[in-house]
């Protein structure tokens, strides 16, 4: 995770938020996990391990979603799910990228309270960014039975997979002042940021 720390930083510092934490698939667990690097003021000193049932939380049912590929039920909630540029899947463009935006946890079934609880942090305001790995296939179609004849007709496929989520949690409101305590210096993402990311 420290690797990605930079990374994360610049996209906090992008959208003006205050928190930023890049989780990981961890498949054979079917877990998502996160060591936060980038800790803001608000919390406690040092580092945080987060390790969520890849179904749990808001991170996790972004997860779900974006695996479960369900466009019709992502496409009645267009302000939750914001449409981006550019597809996943480049070979059929059948699912645009999508970014999650939950302007308030509270209202958000899906929002675990016991991470704020053990981070002594508030959360308020969340959007999560899904990152993809493309993978390139080589793909040979078959002989073909009825012809004597090899095929060597081959195509490149590529595949991408959810690699990990970047969850930006509380933009800063640029028209208040730094009170640490004060959550009323926190403003919902927009739909702006969300086609940004």
């Amino acid at each position: 995770a420290q690797h990605f720390s930079p990374i994360i930083d610049s996209l906090k510092n992008l959208f003006m938020a205050d928190r930023g934490t890049l989780f990981l698939v961890d498949e054979p667990r079917k877990k998502l996990v996160a060591s936060i690097a980038t800790i803001s003021e608000n919390d406690r000193h040092g580092v945080l391990h987060i390790d969520l049932e890849w179904t749990q939380g808001i991170i996790g049912m972004c997860f779900q979603k974006i695996i479960e590929n369900n466009n019709s039920e992502m496409d009645q909630r267009p302000k939750k799910w914001i449409r981006t540029a550019g597809y996943p899947d480049l070979n059929t463009c059948k699912s645009p990228l999508r970014v999650l935006n939950v302007p308030n946890v509270l209202d958000e079934p899906a929002f675990y309270q016991k991470v704020d609880d053990h981070s002594a942090y508030q959360t308020v305001s969340v959007m999560c960014i899904p990152i993809y790995s493309v993978s390139q296939l080589l793909a040979v179609a078959p002989d073909d039975p009825t012809s004597h004849k090899q095929s060597n007709k081959a195509e490149t496929i590529s595949s991408l997979s959810i690699v990990g989520i970047v969850q930006l949690i509380n933009k800063i409101n640029p028209k208040k002042s730094r009170n640490i305590t004060a959550k009323n210096n926190f403003i919902p993402f927009t739909q702006q940021d969300c086609i940004r990311a």
